[in-house]
């Protein structure tokens, strides 16, 4: 096989998983089906390297593990940076306009101004299968991403 027949193969097998991605997410009714856990905020529940499988139509109840859209909330970390990865954290209440309140189960407490008063259309939606260490080649790759660009904060 030659070299032009391989990346055919490459690259039709790369078109296929986003056509795949993309159907999953229609069907769950989500942009974004599944997700890679990046950080420690979910153990003993969901550990780094965990990916996620959310649904976006399910009803969510308190005790729920929900992703929502961090940067659309204006959430910030401990230097003031924008949060521009999704955050996975525990429904610890539903406010009575409907909005959401979380907290990572690792976590003492909230992140501040973040995870409170999250609106429905910040959420992608409810956590419904843990996929143990598929999320790792993303993990890893945010991290390298992460080294270089941001000053060596592994």
């Amino acid at each position: 096989m030659s070299a032009k027949d391989e990346a055919k193969y490459i690259v039709a097998g790369a078109i296929f998983a986003l056509l795949l991605y993309k159907l999953i997410g229609v069907a769950l009714g989500t942009p974004m089906p599944v997700v890679a856990v990046l950080s420690d905020s979910m153990i003993p529940s969901i550990y780094p390297g965990d990916a996620v499988v959310i649904c976006g139509w399910c009803k969510i109840h308190v005790g729920d593990v929900i992703v929502f859209d961090a940067a659309k909330k204006g959430c910030r970390d401990a230097y003031g940076r924008l949060i521009t990865s999704p955050i996975i954290h525990r429904v610890i209440r539903i406010n009575p306009d409907g909005t959401f309140e979380t907290k990572g189960d690792h976590n003492l407490w909230q992140i501040k101004g973040c995870e409170n008063e999250i609106p429905r259309k910040y959420v992608y939606g409810k956590a419904i299968l843990k996929l143990p260490a598929l999320g790792w080649p993303k993990k890893i790759l945010t991290d390298l991403i992460s080294f270089f660009i941001q000053g060596n904060n592994l």
